[in-house]
């Protein structure tokens, strides 16, 4: 029986599912975009994302694999941020995957998958023009925290330990109207499997697998009412492996294999005035090109709850 096609959900893990984190003021929080909370600021989140995929590219051809139907993977995900100051936030959170073919004899998987730790700081805020320039750097960090096996048929993850570092600019206007770039570079360690003798290209006597480094990227634009109740943002975004190989014609994905994609997405936050530092999220994503990953299409949504731990005068 073939498992073609295993491991191309696993980037959507990381970038197709939005991480809708805590908030300064009326705001939810990402590693990726522009958003300080206050100093003194404690805000904890609760998410949930639903992806699925049935059709996939082989290496650049794409296809359908009929032993694997359609794959679906349910995340939640609890998270926290925490303003430091002004202009140092800590994030963290977990994620509880569970993967679901639709065919096929071979079961799916589920656990706790990494552990996610960053650190956001806000570099440059100033006035420019008719709106405001913020310049920011998030410093991230991401390891494993249950023994799953990387190269299963249908992981809940990669098993490498990970570190990243990616630039933010945002320009927002005084009307509200805003854009924003970043990239991140996500240095990878090797992973380690349950036996000693795998394939790639060649063979390898070793239970230790080399995994290459990617770079993701993104622009969004978007909007924000004054009171800051409601925003809505859409993306464009990409992941390029920097190394890896193709899943070959006739045989099953690895976790070193050359994964590329794009995709498109939105998101809506609304923070109703009825309940002080309560948050409403939800998010979407699709991915339009590909190389051996599957043509996602992610939903998902949140609730997060802020207050102040300290400096209450800026709750």
């Amino acid at each position: 029986m073939r498992q073609t096609g295993f491991t191309i959900f696993k980037f959507s893990i990381m970038l197709l599912a939005i991480l809708i984190m805590p908030a300064k003021k009326n705001y939810a929080q990402t590693p990726t975009d522009a958003i300080m909370m206050n100093k003194g600021q404690l805000c904890f989140d609760l998410a949930y994302h639903h992806d699925s995929w049935k059709e996939y590219w082989e290496g650049t051809k794409k296809r359908e694999n009929g032993n694997i139907g359609t794959l679906t993977k349910h995340s939640i995900a609890p998270m926290f941020a925490l303003g430091i100051t002004d202009r140092i936030n800590f994030m963290g959170g977990l994620s509880y995957i569970m993967t679901r073919p639709s065919a096929g004899q071979i079961e799916g998987t589920e656990g706790f998958q990494n552990l996610n730790l960053a650190v956001k700081v806000d570099a440059l805020d100033m006035e420019l023009g008719p709106g405001r320039l913020n310049i920011l750097a998030t410093v991230g960090f991401s390891t494993p925290i249950s023994d799953y096996v990387p190269d299963y048929a249908y992981s809940i993850g990669l098993g490498c330990t990970e570190g990243s570092l990616r630039p933010i600019v945002q320009y927002k206007l005084n009307n509200g109207f805003f854009a924003r770039v970043q990239a991140g570079y996500n240095l990878r360690s090797s992973c380690t499997l349950p036996r000693d003798y795998y394939y790639t290209t060649q063979a390898y006597f070793s239970n230790e697998v080399d995994m290459p480094d990617a770079i993701d990227y993104s622009a969004t634009i978007g909007y924000e009412t004054a009171d800051a109740s409601f925003r809505a943002e859409a993306f464009y975004g990409g992941l390029n492996t920097l190394g890896g190989f193709d899943i070959r014609v006739q045989d099953m994905g690895f976790p070193s294999n050359n994964m590329d994609m794009t995709n498109i997405g939105a998101a809506v936050h609304y923070y109703p005035s009825i309940v002080k530092g309560l948050g409403i999220h939800a998010s979407g994503s699709y991915v339009l090109t590909g190389r051996n990953v599957g043509q996602t299409t992610s939903i998902g949504g949140s609730v997060s709850y802020y207050f102040s731990l300290w400096n209450k005068s800026n709750n």
